[in-house]
């Protein structure tokens, strides 16, 4: 999503670093906030920095409606895909 909504709008969509990882490009807090489930689906929302400390808020841009067109259409190409399979994609 990051590499399509830069090459769309000439923007980054989030400014953390992306470290290279033996299965594809890692952003350290997405890492953080969803590792504790491993291998199993994610069936909570992303939260956002907010100050001190982390508070439940919805990760997608607020009112930047190309942020979440691009970020629809990205689900739409590769959602379906498995972990494995977006790995060797990168």
């Amino acid at each position: 999503a990051h590499g399509w909504h830069l090459a769309v709008t000439g923007r980054p969509l989030f400014f953390q670093d992306v470290t290279a990882w033996p299965y594809g490009p890692v952003v350290r807090d997405v890492y953080d906030e969803f590792k504790r489930y491993g291998r199993q689906p994610i069936t909570t929302r992303a939260t956002v920095y907010s100050g001190p400390t982390w508070a439940p808020r919805p990760a997608v841009m607020g009112d930047d409606r190309m942020a979440g067109d691009v970020l629809r259409r990205v689900w739409k190409a590769y959602g379906h895909l498995s972990g494995l399979e977006l790995s060797a994609l990168t």
